[in-house]
């Protein structure tokens, strides 16, 4: 098998897509994946931000947990290396995708 590195964007409506993709790639593939779970936002006033800022850290526990869960099934299909992140915006997420220069970017968000 060749090993290449994986990059998969994808949000809570998602996460059983990314699997199903996953299972596929594993047949002709193994390498390092990468999921990024993103809730993607847009900009708002500073009183909404502000708000915002306050449920960022139950939003980053969901999404981790969500990819910790997903993590486990990616390695069932004989990924060695899964590695998970969160980001927050458009923003951060094209920083991380140049960053990383993957082989591969999945990207499975809902919006």
């Amino acid at each position: 098998m060749r090993q290449n590195e994986f990059l998969v964007f994808f949000d809570e409506k998602t996460s059983e897509s990314v699997l199903k993709i996953m299972k596929k790639f594993s047949e002709k593939f193994d390498g390092i994946v990468n999921l990024v779970y993103v809730k993607d936002i847009d900009y708002y006033p500073v009183e909404v931000l502000l708000e915002a800022e306050k449920s960022y850290d139950s939003l980053k526990k969901f999404g981790l947990k969500l990819a910790e869960d997903l993590a486990k099934k990616i390695r069932k299909l004989g990924f060695k290396q899964v590695h998970i992140d969160f980001c927050m915006g458009h923003r951060s997420e094209i920083e991380y995708m140049k960053n990383k220069n993957p082989d591969f970017i999945i990207d499975l968000r809902h919006s």
